[in-house]
């Protein structure tokens, strides 16, 4: 597999959980629940964009 395929795959992953967390957003959880998966989703996203430009 070449970089730039695993710098698409990569970017994809990270733009289906942005949608993911913003969708959250909407929807009626535990109020803790969602404030914890947000802010899980939002770690995640960091961390995969700090991999990305890494990789880049």
């Amino acid at each position: 597999m070449e970089k730039q395929d695993i710098i698409e795959m990569e970017e994809e992953d990270l733009r289906r959980v942005k949608s993911n967390r913003e969708s959250l957003k909407g929807k009626w959880f535990k109020n803790s629940l969602r404030r914890g998966l947000i802010e899980y989703l939002d770690l995640y996203c960091k961390e995969k964009q700090k991999f990305i430009d890494k990789i880049k």
